[in-house]
């Protein structure tokens, strides 16, 4: 076997060892890391679409890509976002993604690495990030505000779940070798 397909089956090993909840929650890890360094490739694009790109790549969306009938709701809401985006929007935009990514690649590189303090600092940023989300759902809900918040309180009980998991391990090896606790 070739080195990439011993890499292939080491990352399968160890996406997929353990019970569901073990399986779920490396891949919750694994789509929420992703979605922070997506999101940080957000920020460095949005900082060079100012206002008037934006428009004009909305525009050329909207028109070559969503005008047809099943799509047509999707090119509105473009046209919309488009007329409606600002250099304060694009500002908040850039600041939002990139501290929103950054936090999530370090948390989800700490919690798959299983540092022990690293859950109880990710369980409250994800319920501050959730207190944002919610509240921008009271404003104005949309499907996708909802379903991104519902993923983040299911991420938080497989976090609470992988947290009483790890702390039991980390004590049980405590005990063992009580040296290595210091």
């Amino acid at each position: 076997m070739n080195a990439l397909g011993r890499w292939i089956k080491s990352c399968r090993d160890l996406l997929f060892s353990g019970d569901l909840v073990d399986v779920g929650f490396r891949f919750a890890i694994l789509g929420k890391g992703l979605s922070g360094l997506f999101e940080m490739i957000g920020s460095a694009l949005l900082f060079f679409l100012n206002p008037t790109r934006m428009n004009r790549l909305l525009t050329f969306l909207a028109h070559r890509l969503f005008s047809t009938w099943p799509w047509q709701p999707v090119a509105n809401i473009l046209l919309h976002f488009g007329m409606h985006f600002s250099t304060n929007a694009q500002i908040f935009g850039i600041l939002y993604l990139l501290s929103h990514g950054v936090i999530k690649c370090i948390l989800m590189l700490l919690l798959w690495r299983k540092k022990p303090w690293a859950y109880p600092l990710a369980i409250l940023s994800i319920l501050l990030f959730m207190a944002y989300q919610i509240d921008r759902i009271c404003i104005r809900p949309t499907v996708m505000m909802v379903a991104l918040t519902v993923f983040d309180a299911a991420m938080i009980g497989l976090t609470v779940v992988e947290y009483r998991r790890v702390r039991r391990l980390f004590r049980a090896k405590k005990r063992e070798c009580p040296e290595a606790g210091h």
